[in-house]
């Protein structure tokens, strides 16, 4: 079995918490100092900061930079196939599979303007 992800993972998260962050017990892959939200996926990483704390957020940036060979993608608007959409001036965030959804509707041949729905193989009386 290959060890190398979870090497990868070890020394990423030693490095994070080097620098200060606090893994969420609940959830593996994320991070905080209070002032920075830190979220990843093997080699996808997601920063989050208030604007408040933007030169901290710059701080880190360049300490983990300095430590792996990366690039600063700026804001979010994919991880993992979710598109992310922000309306700053409300303060909300949107998270869309659309994307996934039209290729699902592709692959069974579901016309994305059909109002019907696709016929789903249950067997009779399996929803009693």
């Amino acid at each position: 079995m290959p060890r190398s992800p979870l090497l990868w993972f070890k020394h990423l998260t030693a490095i994070i918490e080097r620098l200060g962050f606090k893994p969420i017990p609940e959830y593996t892959c994320l991070y905080t100092n209070g002032r920075i939200v830190i979220f990843f996926y093997v080699d996808n990483i997601v920063i989050m900061v208030h604007p408040k704390y933007y030169s901290d957020f710059l701080n880190f940036k360049a300490k983990l930079m300095a430590a792996y060979e990366m690039r600063d993608m700026g804001e979010l608007k994919w991880f993992l196939g979710i598109r992310v959409t922000r309306d700053r001036l409300r303060r909300r965030i949107w998270l869309s599979q659309d994307s996934y959804i039209r290729k699902i509707y592709a692959q069974y041949g579901i016309s994305l303007n059909s109002r019907k729905s696709p016929k789903t193989p249950l067997p009779s009386g399996s929803l009693t």
